[in-house]
């Protein structure tokens, strides 16, 4: 094996040994996958996981719902906006602001149970963690607070424009159908597929940011970076350049794994969710569903197994969310 080969070969076998290791930790405490449950939920996914269930209203049961006047020419009227809208928009800062600080918790906790594990010391390289007090725990869990929040600036923008899209499809689906055999939601996808697109990929590049950064700052605050190489040699300008470039792929390697393990779940999720509530609804809208007890008891069989089963798709997406932490502790500890 060539010198040039031997560090590629060390990396490669070096990570699959890191990623046995965080699946091992995560396997071993199924704690972690409830933490990965509330931070999943905590970053919007109780949104994504009731997608499935949502009905998208028609003009005439939104004027129903909301009043004769909440409309004009131009859309929402200036009452609506004014009486109903930025109440409505100052719970959703305040339920974002929540759902990060819940985030940021769970991930100092989940750090400190990775750290805690004994199957970390190799990873640690015998390092041992340093305690924190409570000020700084405080400091950490609002330094992470902010970091999702700046990061969410570009998200928001993606989501405003993928929102914006589907309006105007959906208006236009409404009045002149380009299709009667595609369901609504299908149609409204796919044209608004080039935001989609976009929004997709900037989750990914935020994800990353994200996943890099906050575990920078974990590792800080408890002592647990990797020694510093400030004190190698930099005159070699290639040495250097392969170290950067090996970053880079370790980078890139980690946030392909964390994500392969995160959208197959995801989908498979979401497709189950979907399936199961068409059964749940058609066991409830059926015919004579309410005056037959049998068919009533029935219905409510069918909703408690759809409420057994979000809970086990919960738990799985908490899972692949634990294991997705664990591998970006693993390359900040490796």
């Amino acid at each position: 094996m060539s010198e040039a080969t031997a560090p590629r070969a060390v990396v490669v076998a070096g990570g699959w040994s890191n990623a046995g290791t965080a699946l091992s930790i995560v396997l071993g405490q199924p704690a972690l996958w409830v933490l990965g449950s509330l931070a999943f939920l905590g970053r919007g996914g109780i949104i994504l996981l009731s997608v499935p269930i949502w009905t998208l209203p028609t003009p005439v049961g939104l004027t129903t719902t909301l009043g004769p006047d909440a409309f004009d020419r131009g859309g929402l009227s200036a009452r609506f906006l004014g009486a109903v809208g930025v109440p409505l928009l100052l719970a959703l800062l305040l339920a974002i602001a929540l759902g990060l600080i819940v985030s940021a918790v769970v991930e100092v906790i989940s750090y400190e149970r990775f750290l805690a594990d004994p199957e970390s010391v190799e990873l640690r390289g015998g390092r041992e963690r340093s305690s924190i007090s409570r000020r700084q725990r405080v400091r950490l869990v609002l330094d992470l607070t902010l970091l999702q929040a700046a990061l969410l600036v570009p998200l928001g923008v993606g989501v405003a424009a993928v929102i914006a899209r589907m309006v105007a499809v959906v208006r236009l689906e409404q009045f002149l159908p380009s299709s009667l055999q595609l369901p609504l939601v299908v149609r409204v996808v796919a044209g608004a597929a080039a935001p989609l697109s976009v929004l997709l990929v900037t989750l990914v590049v935020c994800e990353l940011l994200y996943a890099s950064t906050s575990r920078e700052l974990l590792a800080a605050r408890f002592d647990t970076r990797r020694p510093s190489a400030a004190s190698t040699d930099h005159t070699d300008t290639s040495a250097s350049l392969g170290t950067v470039a090996v970053g880079v792929a370790r980078t890139v390697a980690t946030g392909t794994a964390a994500w392969s393990v995160t959208l197959p779940v995801l989908a498979a999720s979401i497709w189950a969710i979907t399936v199961a509530w068409n059964g749940v609804r058609d066991s409830f809208l059926g015919p004579g569903v309410l005056d037959d007890p049998g068919s009533m008891m029935e219905a409510g069989v069918v909703a408690l197994l759809f409420v057994s089963l979000w809970t086990v798709v919960l738990l799985l997406i908490g899972f692949s969310t634990a294991l997705r932490g664990a591998l970006w502790t693993t390359r900040s500890l490796s």
